[in-house]
């Protein structure tokens, strides 16, 4: 049985919009105490 993304996370993923600026992406990552963001360019 193969072990899947979903099982290994510890909290939801957060994303940001490409146009977003790098100033609120770091906000954002400071506020949330993470260490990288998915940005969304679909």
């Amino acid at each position: 049985m193969p072990h899947l993304v979903r099982d290994w996370m510890s909290s939801a993923v957060v994303v940001v919009d490409p146009d977003s600026s790098v100033s609120y992406a770091m906000t954002l990552m400071r506020r949330r105490n993470i260490h990288s963001v998915v940005v969304d360019i679909s």
